[in-house]
């Protein structure tokens, strides 16, 4: 059984291992594959939260990452090309792969992709950690936190169907604390890559932990779960991971706080957007 994860460093990832990171992506896989399943057809072409995309384009995207992440665990070539990642470009010049292709098509590639992702996951953990990898944000990780940052961007995009549809989602204290911990991990990056470093803690409503702490060892970011503590900063858990991400309000209007801190926070959102 997994043990439930209370910090992640960009180093070493997730204390406990990696094993709950597989069970929240397989958990995660798996609800959204049924919420597509019983959209109509006409649904698929709805807007959804993401700005020009409709449901299918999100659901094209979250296969496509599904797509590099099943390459990338199992040794292969990068599925679209060796350009540097640009978060404004590279998913739109994806879909271009795939435009015009039947929701179907898209579904029966994330149900395969689901479960190779799933094998690769478990023979990935029982082999020795290799050298470090670069994440999409630019710094030097442990292979889990790649793979976490790639969980966060599924996790976001399965909201932007599902509240552009009204459709609850049933998450989680594991995916919601594995959601935390990297948007949290994220947001401290932008800086980190300048040779700044953020200490902060921040109090979190309706999160599994109740408060976090932003730290580093030398130039390794680190993010712990401190229950019960008083964090310098306020928000509600949801409403900052989508602020973080580039969904709903300002952080600013959010994130209670030393302004210096929120500014270096919201640094994630504005590279985004």
């Amino acid at each position: 059984m997994a043990m439930f994860p209370e910090s992640v460093s960009e180093r070493t990832g997730l204390a406990g291992g990696p094993e709950g990171l597989r069970q929240a992506m397989g958990l995660l896989r798996r609800r959204l594959i049924a919420l597509l399943a019983h959209l109509p057809e006409q649904e698929w072409e709805h807007a959804s939260r993401c700005v020009g995309w409709s449901i299918h384009d999100v659901a094209r995207h979250v296969r496509d990452v599904a797509l590099i992440h099943t390459s990338r665990l199992a040794g292969r070539r990068r599925p679209f090309g060796d350009e540097p990642f640009d978060p404004r470009s590279s998913p739109s010049r994806w879909l271009q792969h795939t435009a015009g292709e039947p929701a179907s098509q898209t579904m029966d590639d994330l149900g395969r992709l689901a479960r190779e992702e799933d094998d690769l996951f478990g023979s990935r953990i029982e082999e020795p950690p290799d050298r470090l990898w670069t994440s999409p944000l630019g710094r030097k990780v442990h292979w889990s936190v790649f793979s976490l940052h790639l969980y966060w961007d599924a996790w976001l995009h399965e909201a932007d169907i599902a509240v552009a549809l009204g459709i609850p989602i049933h998450r989680t204290d594991l995916d919601l604390q594995m959601a935390i911990l990297y948007a949290l991990l994220s947001a401290a990056a932008p800086t980190a890559r300048t040779g700044e470093y953020l200490d902060a803690s921040i109090a979190l409503i309706d999160s599994p932990s109740d408060c976090y702490l932003i730290s580093h060892v030398g130039d390794d970011v680190t993010i712990n779960a401190r229950p019960g503590s008083p964090g310098s900063l306020q928000a509600d858990a949801s409403e900052l991971i989508d602020s973080l991400a580039g969904r709903g309000r300002d952080l600013a209007d959010i994130l209670a706080g030393p302004r210096d801190v929120v500014k270096q926070l919201g640094l994630l959102r504005a590279l985004g957007t």
